[in-house]
């Protein structure tokens, strides 16, 4: 259990902050974020290295949990969500504010897209229709602003 702890305090804070960001909710993102460690936990030994970082894989899992969540309650996707980020995520650490950033200073197209489909949980054609771009444009765009992001995280952790 101490490695679950650890586990915890190495990234509970940035789990939270992404939860609170999808869902708006301080009580909804603790339970989602409880809910990614017990399955994490139950899960560890599905958990492959060469697909990502633990981290990567926490964010993922929660990421899913969160708009699972979001849609089981039925709370509507608005634009005012993805001005959370910079309030809820600098509590856990620096670096969603430097991705914050970076997301900032994307093109539209790149920024709202990934707001849309990671932030919003909209679906990779609910998020074509919003840009009014082509879906090989969108998908295109997405992996673009991730290049930018991954970019910026890894100068973070530096």
């Amino acid at each position: 259990m101490d490695r679950l702890g650890d586990l915890y305090d190495r990234h509970g804070g940035v789990l939270y902050s992404l939860a609170l960001r999808i869902l708006g909710c301080e009580v909804d993102a603790a339970a989602v974020v409880i809910d990614v460690f017990a399955q994490s936990w139950r899960d560890a030994a599905r958990y492959q290295a060469r697909h990502g970082t633990v981290r990567a894989w926490l964010l993922a899992l929660t990421r899913e949990h969160a708009v699972r969540r979001r849609r089981a309650i039925r709370i509507p996707f608005s634009e005012t969500a993805t001005d959370r980020l910079a309030s809820t995520a600098t509590r856990a650490s620096n670096a969603p504010e430097r991705v914050r950033q970076v997301l900032d200073s994307l093109p539209d197209v790149q920024r709202v897209a990934i707001q849309k489909i990671y932030f919003e949980g909209m679906t990779l054609q609910e998020s074509v229709l919003a840009v009014r771009a082509p879906l090989d444009a969108v998908k295109a765009e997405i992996r673009s602003g991730f290049e930018k992001l991954r970019a910026a995280a890894r100068w973070e952790e530096q």
